[in-house]
């Protein structure tokens, strides 16, 4: 395929451009708003294993094996015609007189990766929600302790936290570490009613007010943050495995962990 076959952040560029041009053919046809949503994942997907690969390629061999995953929208696989990244590395834990020199080699991975994505068309998060920062290049046993934090003590910042990393998705890499940390968080959530109490009534002050539909911009993820949120906090709790709001809402109701009613 021409990203198979791109060698540079221009060529991959033009993929992004084409491939807007062709979501917006089809948002004008009419089609389901959900397919043209897993239509721009899929290129993104893409796109980044190429831009991992590429990058693999200019920082040497990896010192072990790792795992590239996509979080937020990206991880929900609902991305917008314009987006910006959210990502992460997971790598797995190593000695401690070698934990120095891995990360550093991931480090510079993610920085390289988060540069050519950005030139590629996907815009560096202002957050710094990506595999290039340090807190979110970290080894497996890192990532399993951040998770055991935000359910144990969840507040404001641990409620973004969650919006934003309780969403991974496996992209690029050894789908082993996600496999684990995923199989952990969901152990882990067996006993935490509390955690999911506090969650609950943290997005209460997210509803959306008038004044959002008033302005002259409409923030849209703003308006649908309380319900992706509330409909995470529904498939975690009943062990939901689908990633994309929708998905979740689909199981959920097959489960009837939701009233057919409502």
């Amino acid at each position: 395929t021409e990203t198979e076959k791109a060698g540079s952040p221009q060529a991959l560029g033009k993929v992004f451009g084409d491939s807007r041009k062709l979501a917006v053919s089809m948002i004008l046809g009419h089609a389901d708003p959900y397919s043209v949503s897993i239509f721009l994942a899929s290129v993104a997907d893409a796109i980044c294993c190429r831009v991992i690969s590429l990058c693999s390629e200019d920082t040497g061999q990896p010192p072990c094996r790792f795992a590239f995953i996509q979080t937020g929208s990206a991880g929900r696989r609902e991305q917008t015609l314009l987006t910006d990244q959210d990502n992460a590395i997971i790598f797995e834990n190593v000695r401690e007189d070698r934990l120095k020199t891995v990360t550093d080699y991931f480090l510079r991975l993610g920085v390289k990766i988060n540069h050519m994505l950005n030139e590629t068309g996907y815009r560096n998060c202002t957050g710094g929600n990506m595999a290039g920062n340090p807190e979110w290049c970290q080894p497996l046993s890192k990532w399993k302790q951040y998770f055991s934090r935000w359910t144990k003590m969840p507040g404001p910042e641990e409620l973004l936290k969650t919006s934003i990393f309780f969403d991974f998705r496996y992209c690029y890499g050894d789908q082993g570490l996600v496999e684990d940390l995923r199989s952990f968080i969901s152990k882990h959530l067996i006993t935490g009613d509390i955690y999911f109490h506090y969650m609950a009534l943290a997005w209460k002050q997210f509803n959306p007010s008038p004044a959002l539909l008033s302005s002259g911009r409409t923030d849209i993820k703003k308006i649908l943050m309380p319900l992706t949120g509330i409909i995470r906090l529904y498939a975690l709790k009943h062990g939901i495995v689908g990633l994309s709001t929708p998905d979740r809402i689909i199981e959920l109701y097959s489960g009837n962990f939701i009233d057919h009613k409502i």
